[in-house]
């Protein structure tokens, strides 16, 4: 029959064991997470409350009065009287009346051509304030990732913790009869204290990112005082990437860089061809009554004249103009170039991404498949040793810090590998997983 102290201590090593088993890879049961719902939650909280998303829609609203006051604009009529007095030396003292109204009329298409300017001004707002979402809404995914790593830490710290708390209880065990060492009871104590102040410093840090969080969505920390984001995030966000020219193909689409640039050119389009409809002026008609003295007999009657006629202006100094043209060209010329180069930046920062995705992706393999089952069977062979008297706490902690230290790198590199699927994300301007739970709201660019 077994001592009362080996059963004391078999309790021990079981208990240790299955504590051990809440870092092991193969042991955790994954957590239901709603990630959908609270990317939702957290979306409309932000195109509801941020402020400059809405200084955008003023600027919008601004362009298209502008537009709509041009292109419903007609010139005002000209009212014009004359009154003709004979000169003081004339033989005879004479006047004459004459009244004359004047309205011009726009050419067809000149009033809308004349609108193109503000309603394309009015695009490159909507384009710029479609950009400024996806850098925020890449923004809040990020502070999710971030949150949800520093969760994936203090679970971690607080296991450890747990760990070394059964350690230090099987050196209580075995002291009595000579086979602990209280220089391992000091030694597993302090690491304990110093993994908590590590905790305290990682919630510390957890709510300097959720106020933050906070400030960027427009809503006080209160308001997310009941978010919750698991460590499983970091495990169930991931997906397969399309190949390079897959993603450079959306960027090319949907990237809104590209497509506020697109808008400036038509600016620029749109003023050149104001500047065309300038080079074919608009007609004046004109409808007057004149009352006027007789030219050759001074006691014949006045000549009354009913007057209808035009006029046009005639553009001869067409220098002008075509100063005016080159400048809007070589503001478009400008704008083409920007983007050409934008898009070549967009390959190139989207192949950074995917090599380093394949790298890290191919480490966080070995490490899972091929590192940790070393790292875990070394913890449990120093964690028996220990338990029968054979191995110190100095070796246990060793072993223990070893594991540790790997399953942070693991919860680095899912974190890692989140945030560039959330930049390539804004790149393709949500059309890459437009179908999953961190899909852009509809009409920015994805799916719910």
């Amino acid at each position: 029959m077994p001592s009362p102290l080996e059963s004391v201590r078999g309790i021990q090593t079981v208990l240790f064991l299955a504590a051990a088993g809440l870092v092991f890879p193969t042991a955790v049961q994954a957590q239901v997470f709603d990630g959908g719902s609270e990317v939702e939650r957290l979306d409309a909280l932000l195109l509801e409350n941020n402020r400059s998303i809405h200084a955008y829609e003023a600027r919008i609203r601004e362009s298209e009065e502008e537009a709509q006051a041009l292109e419903s604009q007609w010139p005002d009529p000209m009212v014009e009287y004359m009154l003709e007095i004979s000169a003081p030396w004339a033989p005879h003292f004479m006047t004459g009346h004459m009244i004359r109204v004047m309205q011009t009329i726009p050419r067809g298409g000149a009033r809308q051509a004349q609108a193109a300017p503000a309603r394309a001004s009015g695009e490159v707002a909507r384009s710029e304030q479609r950009e400024a979402t996806t850098d925020l809404l890449r923004d809040v995914r990020l502070d999710m990732i971030a949150l949800a790593r520093i969760e994936a830490r203090v679970e971690l710290l607080e296991e450890e913790i747990d760990l070394i708390e059964d350690a230090r209880s099987v050196v209580e065990a075995v002291a009595p009869v000579e086979r602990g060492d209280h220089g391992d009871f000091y030694q597993l104590e302090l690491a304990a204290e110093t993994r908590t102040d590590d905790v305290e410093s990682l919630r510390s840090r957890q709510e300097e990112r959720r106020s933050l969080m906070a400030a960027r969505l427009g809503v006080e920390p209160e308001a997310l005082e009941d978010l919750e984001l698991p460590s499983t995030l970091l495990e169930e966000w991931p997906v397969d990437l399309p190949s390079t020219q897959e993603l450079v193909e959306m960027a090319r689409r949907a990237e809104p860089g590209l497509m506020r640039m697109e808008a400036a050119s038509n600016v620029a389009s749109a003023r050149i061809e104001l500047i065309d409809q300038r080079t074919r002026p608009w007609p004046q008609v004109m409808a007057g009554y004149s009352n006027m003295p007789p030219m050759w007999e001074m006691d014949g009657s006045r000549a009354q004249m009913f007057q209808v006629g035009f006029s046009v202006p005639l553009p001869l100094f067409r220098s002008q103009y075509g100063h005016e043209a080159t400048r809007w060209q070589q503001a478009q010329q400008a704008v083409e170039e920007d983007r050409s180069q934008m898009e070549k930046n967009l390959r190139g920062r989207i192949e950074e991404l995917v090599t380093a995705w394949e790298t890290d992706q191919r480490r966080l393999e070995r490490l899972e498949v091929e590192l940790m089952p070393l790292a875990t069977d070394l913890a449990e062979q120093v964690l028996i040793g220990m338990e029968v008297g054979e191995r110190s706490a100095a070796e246990f902690l060793l072993a223990l810090r070893q594991e540790i230290d790997l399953e942070g790198r693991i919860i680095e590199l899912r974190a890692e590998q989140l945030d560039r699927l959330m930049e390539l994300q804004r790149l393709t301007g949500g059309e890459l997983g437009a179908d999953q739970a961190w899909a852009y709201p509809e009409y920015i660019g994805g799916e719910r």
